[in-house]
């Protein structure tokens, strides 16, 4: 069960939250439920495409990927994988059908494990480190367009009506 969470609360899983040798944000043992644009936002990807976005990232970027979660409960698709990315981040992009991006007013409590012991039915395919501590939704972005096949629309810039050139028109002089 998910309830909603403001600002910097947490709900906790296994374990208690305390310091850790990764960011303040992960806890040092079990897992902990933190709300999405706080400390990071997340894109989420179920099932086998998850799995295997996150393998063509790490290939991409060569083994500094950045955070990913896994949660191999998902009760719909089996597993979903959460690519933690900085707050913002994902905004700007539209996604592959089906891929959900947490950011802004969609929030969402995502569990984020410990780096090692019992943290089932979560787990860290790629933890964050000091050179990926977030998860570039730029090359996120291009795996899963290349995995789903699928390219966003390029639409052009939208061309003035007579009404609206008219109206420039009058402006300028």
């Amino acid at each position: 069960m998910k309830r909603e969470l403001d600002g910097n609360q947490s709900e906790l899983g296994t374990g208690e939250r305390t310091e850790s040798s990764g960011p303040e944000w992960v806890p040092a043992q079990g897992w902990v439920m933190l709300q999405t644009g706080v400390h990071f936002d997340a894109v989420r990807v179920v099932g086998l495409l998850g799995e295997m976005a996150a393998e063509k990232l790490a290939e991409v970027t060569k083994g500094k990927a950045g955070p990913i979660v896994i949660d191999w409960q998902d009760r719909r698709w089996g597993s979903s994988c959460y690519f933690l990315v900085a707050p913002g981040s994902a905004d700007p992009f539209r996604w592959p059908p089906g891929i959900r991006p947490y950011t802004g007013p969609l929030r969402e409590l995502v569990a984020v494990p410990a780096p090692h012991g019992r943290t089932f039915p979560y787990e860290w395919l790629s933890r964050p480190t000091a050179e990926a501590p977030f998860v570039l939704p730029e090359p996120l972005h291009a795996v899963l367009c290349e995995l789903t096949e699928w390219q966003p629309l390029d639409l052009p810039a939208p061309t003035p009506t007579p009404h609206q050139e008219q109206s420039s028109d009058e402006s300028g002089s």
